[in-house]
């Protein structure tokens, strides 16, 4: 009898299924991580690109856009390309484009920002249930400065 009983605390069928248990949730975090932080990052070069295709387009275009606003203009352009380009994974943030310029013409500088802020898939939700609602979203901004020709 004791033999047995000794014998069934000696076995160590089942202990690598007990240690994976252990160990997976620290590989999805990881993984998971990686995946995330590569988003954040991907749409950071997403909105650095959108800015200096607004720049670019406001700084070549004729200053009389059509019956267009030039600073709805410019906008459109770098959120037109966010709206092509942005993985949101169905978040419903929209970028802020904001363009400035002393004056419209040759020499002077045109500056357009964009704010965008990207909401968590992962790491929101992990926050919220230890108390933290500050690594729900991540603000990415971005700014292109170009000179009108």
């Amino acid at each position: 009898m004791f033999k047995k009983l000794i014998n069934f605390f000696k076995d160590e069928e089942g202990a690598a299924i007990a240690e994976f248990a252990l160990v997976l949730p620290v590989l999805a975090f990881l993984l998971f991580g990686m995946i995330e932080f590569g988003l954040v990052l991907f749409n950071k070069q997403v909105i650095t690109n959108a800015s200096r295709e607004a720049a670019r387009a406001g700084i070549v275009v004729d200053l009389d856009t059509g019956g267009t606003d030039y600073d709805t203009y410019v906008a459109d352009i770098a959120k037109d390309y966010c709206s092509n380009y942005l993985i949101d994974l169905g978040g419903s943030a929209t970028p802020v484009v904001t363009p400035t310029y002393p004056a419209k013409g040759f020499g002077n500088d045109l500056t357009v920002e964009v704010n965008y802020d990207y909401h968590f898939l992962v790491f929101g939700e992990l926050a919220k249930m230890f108390g933290a609602s500050s690594w729900s979203t991540v603000n990415l901004y971005a700014r292109a400065v170009m000179r009108y020709e």
